[in-house]
Order: structure tokens, then C-alpha cells, then sequence
């Protein structure tokens, strides 16, 4: 799964990539990046990328359902809701202790080509978490 989030304008603050359990998150804002394993991303780890898009996955601890799609998840430290509770999702809002994080969904799609890891620039700093 790759991910892009783009500011108000139209250009690329970041990138989220996910294959299995590696991550890359490319911050394109602050030309930094950070690869591990999903355990090592906090809020961005684990089920979560696949929650920003309103798909279910494994190991939530609570999850509410509407008959249009996901009303909200709780995790152990997060919580995520939708709002509307449709899928594909419009909106999704982000509480991980004291970050909130709205998200404005503009479009989805699916590519059915293969995916492959995105290119890290040379200039980039290297191992910055990200801000979540």
C-alpha cells in the first residue's frame, strides 16, 4: 500500500509505504525518512494505514460498525473515526494522546499494477521518526 498526502495546495508532504510488516515513511515536507518494521511506527504502525482508508484489519480492540461502513476504532492508545461512516471513507479524525489528526479524503483508487517500494532521495535525512 502506498499512501501520498498532499497539503491544501497540491504538493506532497508525505509518503506512507507499507508491505506487509515494512514501512517507509517519506516526509517530503522536511526531506527526511524512516524505515522499519510496522511494530516500530506507533500510530502508523500495525493496522493503521489500512484504517486511514477505511479498510478493516486484524487486532483492533474495538470496532463499531454502521450500515454504511466503520463508525470508529479504538486501539489500545488511538482512537479513529469516520465521519461519515461511509466507505470509501471522507473524512477520518485521529486521537493518539494528545495529536489530532484530521484527514480529508479527495479521491481513492486502485492501481493493479505491482507496487514497489518508492525511491529515497540521496538528500534526505536518514531515521527521523515520524511526527505522530
Amino acid at each position: 500500500m502506498l499512501m501520498t498526502i498532499y497539503s491544501p495546495i497540491g504538493t506532497t508532504l508525505a509518503r506512507l509505504y507499507a508491505d506487509g510488516d515494512d514501512v517507509i515513511f517519506l516526509n517530503d515536507f522536511e526531506a527526511t525518512v524512516s524505515r522499519g518494521k510496522a511494530k516500530d511506527f506507533g500510530a502508523l504502525g500495525g493496522p493503521v494505514p489500512f484504517l486511514l482508508v477505511g479498510l478493516p484489519a486484524s487486532g483492533q480492540a474495538v470496532v463499531t460498525y454502521s450500515v454504511a461502513g466503520i463508525e470508529s476504532v479504538r486501539l489500545s492508545d488511538t482512537t479513529i473515526n469516520y465521519d461519515p461512516a461511509v466507505y470509501p471513507p471522507r473524512r477520518v479524525v485521529i486521537d493518539h494522546g494528545n495529536r489530532h489528526i484530521e484527514i480529508e479524503h479527495l479521491e481513492s483508487f486502485v492501481d493493479p499494477s505491482t507496487l514497489k517500494a518508492p525511491e529515497i532521495p540521496s538528500d534526505y535525512r536518514c531515521c527521523v521518526p515520524p511526527p505522530l
